[in-house]
């Protein structure tokens, strides 16, 4: 089943253009299999860390550890943060090498922390006055 789905896949992109390949070799080629599996390896973890920071911060909002301003400042720096360094991690000496990897992986954590951050704006409880 999975064969057939990379298969279709692979020859959509062949028809339209976008990959070119000479024979049946080139087209499961080992390298394009560990180029996949490298890409999972960052890919995966990259995402479940990402869910953790937005479940994450409303969490602590819903149990008042900060305020509504700090969590508005910390959603407004992290966006500024997250585009300074999406715009340095895209620069052509960095991309594609393991600091662009680390650049882009920080930019992808950033954002996760301005969405949970926004979201804490929802999720905040006032505490209860001692």
């Amino acid at each position: 089943m999975h064969e057939n789905a990379l298969s279709l896949s692979l020859s959509i992109l062949s028809l339209g253009g976008l990959l070119q390949f000479n024979s049946a070799y080139e087209r499961f080629a080992p390298q394009c299999l560990a180029i996949f599996i490298s890409g999972v390896t960052v890919l995966l973890p990259l995402a479940i860390a990402c869910l953790a920071v937005i479940i994450a911060i409303p969490i602590a909002a819903a149990r008042a550890h900060l305020h509504i301003p700090a969590y508005a400042g910390l959603a407004f720096l992290s966006f500024l943060l997250a585009l300074l360094i999406g715009w340095l991690s895209g620069m052509r000496t960095i991309s594609g090498t393991v600091t662009g990897l680390c650049l882009s992986v920080s930019f992808f954590l950033l954002i996760a922390c301005t969405a949970g951050c926004i979201l804490a704006l929802f999720f905040y409880r006032h505490p209860p006055d001692a």
